[in-house]
Order: C-alpha cells, then structure tokens, then sequence
C-alpha cells in the first residue's frame, strides 16, 4: 500500500493555507462592515500556517514547542473557525473562552512533555482536544437550517476532518511509544490528509459563504434601488402631469391680475401708487415668465408634448428667427449673422419645438456675448445631416461646466440667483426637446 509523506502533506498544506490567509485578508479589505467574523477566519489560517512552520522545523527546535505549541495552535485555530461562523451569522460569542481552550491544551500538552510521556499519550491528548473542538464547531454548523453553498461545503469539510480525527483516535494501539509525526503509516497519512484537507476546504467554504453573503445583499440593494427609483419616477411623473394639465387654470388667475393692473395704471393717482402698481407688474410678468418655463418643462416630462412632423424649410425658420432677434443684438451692438449651404434645406421635424430650441440658444449666446458678433450657420455633413451651429464671440463655458449647464437652474456665473439674469431652465428644456425630437445637441 503506497502511503503520502506526511512531510509532503505539511508542506503543500502549509502553502493553500497561505493562500486562503491571502484571499480572506483581500475580502476583509472589500467587504462592509456589516460582514463579521472575517478576522476570526484570518487568526484561524494564520494559526495553521504557524503550526506548518512549527513543524516543519521540528528537527532544529525543542519537542515542548514543536508539539505542545502546535497542537495548541491548530486547537485554537478550529475554535477560531467555530467563532468567526457565529460571528457570521450574528450570533453572541466570545474569543475569551475559546482562549481558555487553546491556553488548557497548551498546558496539558506542554505537561505531558515535560512528563515525557510516550508518543501514544500524547496523541491521545491531541486528538482527544481536536476532536472536541470539531465537535463543538459541527454540532453549531450542523444545525443552521436551509444552509448555502458554502455553508454547506463547511459542513462537508469540518465532517471529513472529524472523520480523520476520529480514525486516528481508534488506531491508537498501533502506536508505539517513539513519535510517529513523520513515520509514513496508513494511519498516519489518512489522519493528516484527512485533518488537513478538510480544514482547507473548510476556508473554501468560508470564502463561498461570503461572497454568498454579499451577493445577496447587493441583490436586496438592487432591489431596493429598482423600486425606490420606480417610487419617484412616478412621483415626479404625477407631479408633472398635475403642473402640465394645471397650467391653463394657474394662468387664469394671472392674466385676472395683469388686467387688473393694467387698468389700475390708466386710472391715475398719485406717482408714488404709479411707481408701486409698475414695480407690481414686473413681478407679475417675471412670475408669469417663470410658470411658463416651468410649465413647458412639466409638459415635457410628463409626455404631454407630442410632436406635430412635418416638412420644415428650415432656412426660413432661421431667417424668421434672425429677424425677431436683431433688435436685441442691435441693442447690445451685436451683428448677427447667417451662413447657408447652397441647395434646398428641407428637414422632418415639428417646427415650433424645433424653433424654440434655436431660440434658447440664440437667446444665451446673446446674452453671454459682449461684444463682437453671433454667428447662426447650417453645414451639410458627409452623412447627409445637417449640422446647425449657434457660434459666438461671448465668454465660452468651463470644460468643467459643459454638461451641467443643461441641468435644471443651474448658471455657472449666477451663484446668488439673481432672476434678472435668467432662471437657468433655457438649456434644461432645449435638451428636452432635442430627446422628444430624436435631435443630437
């Protein structure tokens, strides 16, 4: 019957034993918080691995430390098993105890040394301490209801190590009194295997159990995610639709108030209640405005704008644009100019959306540009698109800022919100209407 070196067995386990040290310290990195009993793991496989090296240089050091440390060390590194498995799964436990444990076995083990008792004396002592720590860490594990993947393979793991254990317990009377660590017998070879593997597979388990564990919590987050995001798309729908199909009667009470006043100007009275019932119409007008925008945005978000398609000339639009806007930039002592292709300029698009898009942005370039000239060009693209261009000589937008300006009320030179200069809603709607129309801004 051909048998394994036990010196082989220590040395190959010693290294998977680093390996799992290595995986466990790179999850307690990646891992929340809220995943415990990591670093009961990480103390049990750093305890195995100094109980490889113990024994790898048993022919240089005494037999007190090689022996009596550890086997205390692998005691201790089963009981650390067992704490970080309740720690897991949120279960009270206490290393103190588990200590006292390993800190008896130590004891008892560093006695029968110095005692010089035989090699089967101590054995027994040894199995006898590792397999009522194995005992004590299945009777928890076996008992966990509809266990997981990992916790299953633990399972598995701690019974196959037990299992070895045990053999090793009832093959006692072929001991003699000389040690029998690195003597190449069946006994010994299925005891160490046994012990070894099934404490590595054991780490596999571990490993599973917390990649297990996360998954299912990012799958609740997911979850929770999905539907707090559904819960507000629906509230901000309802409240769009509520502003979209409410703006006709929030006008009414408006348009009452601005013909009041108009009516209340032609009136008379003193120059002071002139100057008052003035100031009172630029707010009314300033507040219409801003119920304007806001209503435009409502509509568009709640889908109650549906495009009207139609073939659109869309070198008379921009000349009609020009037109309305040429006073504004004479005002400010701008030129405006146009710049088109040769050939007919026919799109499918719905003219009045399309308008107030080009408006929007005629409207910002002239307002952030001055001094110089504002350019509105149409360019044919070698895909057969046509390309419209609102250039100018203004003060140009940050990198930093090239997407948020499209960002409800948000200006990048109007920290105080000073409404004289805009509620910053222009570019939040043109990028609205560029969706609805299938545009690229």
């Amino acid at each position: 019957m051909s048998v394994i070196d036990p010196r082989s067995i220590i040395v190959i386990n010693g290294l998977l034993a680093i390996v799992i040290l290595v995986i466990l310290l790179s999850l307690r990195r990646s891992v929340p918080a809220g995943v415990r009993g990591l670093a009961a793991w990480i103390g049990a496989y750093a305890a195995m691995v100094g109980t490889v090296v113990l024994l790898v240089l048993r022919p240089w050091l005494p037999l007190l430390a090689t022996h009596a440390l550890a086997n205390a060390l692998l005691v201790q590194a089963i009981l650390l098993i067992d704490l970080g498995l309740r720690r897991f799964h949120g279960r009270p436990a206490s290393a103190r105890g588990r200590l006292l444990v390993a800190l008896a076995a130590l004891l008892v083990f560093g006695l029968a040394v110095l005692e010089g008792a035989g090699a089967r004396t101590r054995l027994l002592l040894v199995t006898s301490f590792l397999l009522g720590s194995l005992v004590w860490t299945l009777v928890y594990v076996l008992r966990r209801p509809r266990p997981t993947v990992g916790e299953r393979v633990t399972q598995l793991a701690l019974l196959a190590a037990g299992a070895g254990v045990a053999y090793r317990l009832l093959t006692l009377e072929q001991v003699g009194q000389e040690s029998v660590l690195f003597h190449p017998t069946p006994a010994q070879a299925v005891y160490m295997t046994a012990l070894s593997t099934g404490l590595l597979t054991a780490g596999v388990g571990l490993i599973l159990m917390v990649n297990e564990r996360l998954r299912t919590e990012l799958e609740g987050l997911t979850r929770t995610l999905a539907q707090t995001t559904e819960e507000l798309r629906q509230q901000s729908e309802a409240k769009s639709k509520f502003l979209a199909y409410a703006g006709h009667d929030i006008h009414q009470p408006l348009q009452a108030i601005h013909l009041l006043m108009g009516s209340l100007l032609q009136t008379g009275g003193s120059p002071r209640q002139q100057e008052i019932l003035r100031q009172m119409e630029v707010s009314v007008h300033a507040l219409s405005e801003l119920l304007d925008t806001l209503l435009d945005i409502s509509r568009l978000d709640a889908g109650a704008v549906k495009p009207q398609w139609a073939d659109v000339a869309l070198d008379a639009l921009l000349a009609r644009l020009l037109q309305e806007f040429r006073p504004q930039a004479a005002a400010r002592g701008l030129r405006l100019r146009l710049w088109l292709p040769r050939g007919p300029l026919q799109v499918r698009t719905d003219e009045r959306l399309l308008g107030s898009v080009l408006r929007n942005l005629l409207s910002n370039a002239l307002k952030y540009t001055p001094q110089g000239s504002v350019l509105v060009a149409v360019r044919r693209r070698q895909d057969g698109q046509l390309l419209v261009q609102v250039r100018d000589s203004g003060i140009g937008i940050a990198p930093e800022h090239l997407q948020r300006v499209f960002d409800e009320y948000f200006q990048v030179d109007n920290p105080q919100r000073d409404r004289r200069r805009g509620l910053g809603l222009g570019l939040a709607i043109v990028r609205r209407i560029d969706q609805l129309l299938g545009l690229r801004l």
